[in-house]
């Protein structure tokens, strides 16, 4: 299973949880299986179609879960429809939601907790 983070910059389980999903510039994932961190550049994260774009690139990359801090109900919606868990960060630093996801005791997100109002 590839776990995606969104985060402001790659420090791997250090990292800290970025507040707006699509603006996030990197996503650091945790692959379960070889229980490596890797990550993905958000090149378009200033784009007014971040969402879209990002949900499209984690696709591509194969992640199967993301954990975010905000996000919204299209984002969610999105990542759902393409086959993507959501869960909700609890700790705000990747190693330690990793430990919780992982555990079982982290919230799926079923409705946003964001605003869009980062981007204008």
């Amino acid at each position: 299973m590839l776990i995606a983070f969104p985060v402001g910059g790659d420090s791997q389980g250090e990292s800290v949880i970025f507040e707006h999903f699509a603006a996030a510039p990197v996503f650091v994932t945790y692959d379960t299986s070889s229980e490596k961190y890797g990550q993905i550049l958000n090149e378009e994260a200033t784009l007014s179609a971040g969402s879209k774009n990002a949900s499209d690139l984690l696709t591509k990359a194969g992640v199967n879960v993301v954990v975010a801090a905000g996000i919204g109900d299209g984002a969610i919606n999105r990542l759902n429809g393409l086959g993507i868990e959501v869960f909700w960060s609890h700790a705000g630093m990747v190693e330690y939601d990793l430990k919780l996801f992982l555990s079982g005791k982290l919230a799926g997100a079923t409705k946003g907790k964001c605003d869009g109002a980062f981007r204008q």
